[in-house]
């Protein structure tokens, strides 16, 4: 929540994580109208019992008391959700010493002042300074019901201002957001006892100070003794909110750095940002190895009405592909006030507020992140600075699990066939197979590609070596996903027949010998065939070498046989 002390919450930061309590449907316009109402309401019960302006005669009070509100809500402690401070030392004393209307006056003044340095964020603005006069205006009475007995008053002014603010601030985010955070709530009302335990001694010293002595040199030493707690809070909120961030976002990169494949990364790099920054909306794109198209691999999205396509297109316009181009991350406040940030007509949930941050490594861009909530002025600069340190990480590792899969790809494959295994994974899997599924048939065939020697001496290796990429595909057509092709050497080849016994062995074999006899093969003027044999576990063997070495005699055997007519059946 964003707050003046003690606590107050102004109207105008998003988000947290937590536990939330959901409502039915996040309705902005009736969180406007919620403003609306609390400006019409505050202004209302103000103006039905008016108090003259004339009654303003603490003239030095007034001043300190509205310096105070100025200097609390021009450097605020930034929370998550809005930011503290120790306005309100300023106007409990302009309370005590200058009553309702003094009081009244040192807020309205004190906030006005600060929006030269912080900004006037329009209707959010007013309802600030309208729910703060509103709470003033129902929680003075009950200070002034207790004349004799001050400390008790100012404590009950405490309990009833906090209420009524968090209260009213926590019904706008409600319309606005659809939930309230818990953690949120807890966080507010922890940071509102800090606030009163050292505001209200800083406004009874200038109060004491100024009854005893009445005299201008006493707003000068308020102010000092102010400033001075001030500055001190601040600096230490500061500086352990980033000591915090800096082990979360350490916790977080380490988390990335350390994942071991590709669905891991994907896991953690969402609970990084999500632990860190927050968002209600998460997309990952990352390259795919092969084709180099950015795939989304991952999507958080309020609703099923996914607007983020499978595949980021290249030709793509609006910022998120300008980031992409420019490899430049991309911090967007507000993307209502930034055209080229303008969602699809088609999102429901469009980013308003968030950060496009391309992975780039080595100048090459390895993915994409789009994450941000649905509101505008989400995130801080600080964020900003975060997510690119995350999204640094999450480039890397995803770079090194790329380097990793290929390395792991080029050591399983033929180094002339890239789309077909080698001989010695194919050996590994085999023996796997044996090992983890002693029960289930399977067959391992071998085949040979008749009169490939002839090819190559007659029209060359480049030749050659087309025939063979066309031969391994022909006979990858033929299999089903489960089953295993891989290079044996030379014109020879291998295949694991997955959960088959004999017939259904048969029957792959003649597929295979088939698709090659019909093949047209364009740099030949005739055809090729393919001689072909088979075993069986476990009946024909009880290791890979012995299940090959039949497989490879039955094969000698079929080119034996086929040597009699090029159109003789496997069998």
């Amino acid at each position: 929540m964003r707050c003046i002390f003690p606590y107050v919450v102004l109207l105008t930061q998003p988000v947290e994580k937590g536990g939330y309590l959901m409502g039915q449907a996040g309705k902005p316009q009736l969180a406007q109208q919620w403003l609306w109402f609390l400006i019409g309401l505050a202004s209302a019960l103000w103006i039905a019992q008016p108090y003259s302006w004339r009654q303003l005669d603490h003239p030095i009070t007034l001043v300190v008391a509205t310096m105070m509100v100025t200097i609390s809500e021009s450097w605020p402690i930034e929370l998550g959700r809005g930011h503290i401070s120790l306005s309100s030392a300023g106007y409990v004393s302009a309370l005590w010493v200058a009553g309702l209307t003094g009081a009244l006056a040192a807020i309205v003044a004190g906030m006005l002042l600060s929006w030269l340095v912080r900004g006037v964020e329009g209707l959010r603005s007013l309802a600030t300074i309208a729910l703060l006069a509103l709470t003033l205006k129902i929680a003075a009475p009950v200070f002034h019901e207790w004349p004799r007995e001050p400390v008790l008053g100012v404590v009950l002014f405490a309990v009833v201002f906090i209420a009524i603010n968090h209260l009213g601030v926590n019904i706008y985010y409600f319309l606005r957001e659809d939930r309230v955070s818990l953690a949120d709530i807890w966080l507010s009302l922890g940071w509102d006892g800090l606030g009163w335990f050292l505001g209200l001694p800083l406004a009874a010293i200038f109060i004491l100070l100024d009854r005893a002595y009445h005299a201008w040199w006493v707003a000068l030493l308020g102010i000092a003794v102010y400033a001075s707690v001030t500055l001190l809070l601040t600096f230490y909120y500061q500086s352990r909110t980033a000591h915090v961030a800096s082990r979360r976002t350490a916790a977080a990169a380490e988390s990335i750095t350390a994942a071991v494949d590709k669905e891991v990364l994907v896991g953690r790099v969402r609970d990084a940002f999500q632990g860190v920054l927050g968002f209600t909306i998460f997309v990952l794109y990352l390259r795919e190895a092969g084709t180099g198209l950015l795939r989304r691999a991952l999507a958080v999205y309020p609703d099923e009405a996914m607007p983020y396509p499978e595949v980021f297109s290249p030709a793509s316009t609006g910022l998120t592909a300008w980031a992409v181009a420019t490899r430049l991350p991309e911090f967007i406040d507000d993307s209502r006030r930034l055209p080229s940030a303008n969602p699809a007509t088609e999102d429901g949930h469009p980013v308003r507020s968030g950060f496009i941050l391309p992975l780039v490594t080595d100048r090459e861009t390895v993915g994409i992140i789009v994450l941000g909530y649905d509101y505008p002025h989400g995130y801080k600069a600080t964020d900003f600075e975060t997510a690119k340190v995350l999204a640094h990480h999450t480039a890397m590792a995803y770079r090194k699990w790329s380097f990793q899969e290929e390395a792991l790809l080029l050591a399983r494959v033929d180094p002339l066939l890239p789309s077909v295994y080698n001989f010695r994974y194919f050996r590994e899997v085999v023996a796997w197979r044996m090992a983890h599924w002693p029960d289930r048939p399977m067959a391992l065939a071998v085949l040979d590609l008749d009169g490939f020697k002839a090819v190559n001496d007659r029209y060359g290796h480049l030749v050659g070596d087309r025939v063979l990429q066309q031969f391994a595909d022909l006979i990858q057509s033929t299999l089903r996903e489960r089953d295993l092709f891989a290079r044996y050497g030379g014109d020879e080849f291998v295949v694991l027949l997955d959960n088959v016994e004999e017939n259904g062995a048969v029957r792959a074999v003649e597929r295979m010998q088939a698709v090659v006899a019909r093949h047209h093969w364009e740099e030949l003027p005739q055809g090729l065939g393919a001689s072909a044999g088979f075993a069986l576990w476990p009946q024909d063997g009880d290791t890979a070498d012995s299940l090959l070495n039949t497989a490879d005699l039955r094969m000698y055997g079929d080119k034996e046989a086929r040597k009699q007519g090029p159109m003789v059946p496997f069998g």
